[in-house]
């Protein structure tokens, strides 16, 4: 799962559960101001029916009971051995809480009141006893209200509740996802540089932002070390081509010096020594050649490459070139199809870099083997291949083919002439000409480079 869904969650959660608390809260606090104020209601009909009911005569008070506004009312006597409902309504009705109210009644408290609530077949009421008479028998009036009401109120509060949870839970997840977007943002454009950045290019930079948290920070120390890395590397390559510039006047003037001693035979009992120094310095040579190569590459600015180039024959004369080399080793260099394909670039780079491969692929392949070049076309792009029956490559060693002055196994590569640099060559010039590259190999059955190109229509 990715950071921004992580953060998302998390903050769907978190209101989620605030959501929740803040809901039961709103609830709790709201059957409780239902019930009080149910209480306060309930308090005043029975001080109001209380106070009708001493004014009047005893004959008159089912009449004052019936019209009175409340749904229960009842009058209970309270003798010193029993309690009975005098009058009810409605008429029949269950007395409520005839226990606590005798236990009340009995105690003698003038002025005193009792609030109790009362469970009758399911239901729960508030009922409020008011003392009549002090005189014995006591009589009392009770008024009762069914909290039913207060019960469907907070019911159909919490109803409500779980119906916009989930309308809740998907807004919050999409608001969350955008607001982590933009929040992530420079992270995202850290990682994007990060990915876009090579060897080759490390001019990339991050857009900073303009906040003082721990994202801008990031974002500057981020550029901060890539101008010290940029640094640092420009000046390895300034070296290497320095060096190179400097090594090659000597070595040429000492490659030189040994032909003339031997094309003159001024040292006729140290030939074979001499021959061997002179192949060790054209190796030299052909390193500082190559690096020389390179340094030119790495400060070639692309968009200068804006030639459009016959691929296929370019191809074609490489093919023709290696034929000799390949007969002499006994090799079949074949062409299975080459389409017509134009690409924007430099004819001479293509050229040194499809030779270079093509080179390792007869030098790699022994005796009785085969090379075979394609170019298709397909759409907007093009593939190169160029396959050999030679010794192949582990996967290991394939990740390192294009690294500098690598020659893979050596109990093959001593055998057969190079320096490591051709491949790191061509795989920079492909770079240059936004070409990829894929290498496929099997140990002992041979290697195949698959170069792809857009094309120009």
């Amino acid at each position: 799962m990715s950071l921004r869904r992580k953060i998302a969650l998390w903050y769907v959660s978190t209101l989620v559960v605030l959501f929740l608390v803040f809901s039961l809260s709103l609830c709790l606090l709201l059957k409780k101001t239902e019930e009080r104020s149910l209480e306060l209601e309930l308090f005043a009909k029975a001080e109001e029916l209380e106070d009708a009911l001493e004014q009047a005569p005893a004959d008159a008070w089912p009449g004052i009971l019936k019209d009175f506004p409340v749904q229960v009312a009842q009058i209970y006597e309270v003798s010193a051995d029993e309690i009975k409902v005098l009058l009810s309504k409605p008429q029949g009705y269950p007395p409520l809480g005839l226990k606590e109210a005798e236990r009340w009644a009995k105690r003698g408290i003038k002025g005193e009141y009792l609030l109790l609530s009362e469970s009758l077949d399911g239901e729960v009421y508030d009922v409020v006893f008011m003392k009549l008479s002090e005189e014995t028998p006591v009589k009392i009036v009770a008024v009762a209200s069914s909290l039913e009401g207060v019960t469907k109120t907070v019911r159909h509060l919490v109803l409500i509740v779980l119906m916009v949870m989930p309308l809740l839970v998907v807004l919050a997840f999409l608001t969350s996802n955008i607001l982590v977007k933009v929040s992530l943002t420079p992270v995202r454009r850290v990682i994007e540089t990060a990915k876009a950045i090579s060897v080759e290019d490390l001019s990339k930079r991050i857009p900073e932002v303009e906040t003082k948290d721990e994202i801008g920070e990031l974002v500057r120390t981020f550029n901060s070390m890539m101008e010290k890395l940029e640094e640092s590397v420009n000046a390895i390559k300034r070296f290497s081509s320095d060096a190179a510039h400097e090594l090659k006047t000597p070595l040429t003037a000492l490659k030189s010096h040994l032909e003339f001693l031997l094309r003159e035979n001024r040292c006729s009992d140290c030939e074979m020594e001499l021959r061997q120094v002179l192949a060790r310095v054209d190796r030299l040579i052909h390193i500082v050649n190559s690096l020389l190569v390179l340094a030119k590459l790495d400060s070639m600015d692309v968009r200068n490459l804006k030639n459009r180039v016959a691929l296929d024959v370019v191809v074609l004369e490489v093919f023709e070139r290696f034929q000799q080399q390949a007969q002499k080793r006994a090799i079949k260099l074949l062409i299975d199809r080459v389409d017509p394909v134009e690409v924007i670039g430099d004819a001479v780079l293509l050229s040194q870099a499809i030779s270079n491969i093509v080179d390792n692929a007869v030098k790699f392949t022994p005796s009785g083997g085969e090379v075979r070049i394609s170019l298709v076309k397909d759409g907007d792009k093009a593939r190169l291949s160029i396959s050999d029956t030679g010794v192949g490559m582990s996967q290991e060693e394939l990740g390192k083919i294009f690294s500098y002055l690598y020659r893979g196994d050596p109990s093959r590569s001593e055998r057969v002439p190079g320096i490591g640099l051709g491949l790191t060559i061509a795989k920079r010039i492909f770079e240059l000409h936004d070409a990829s590259v894929k290498v496929e190999s099997d140990p002992g059955r041979g290697t195949s480079f698959h170069i792809t190109f857009i094309t120009q229509d």
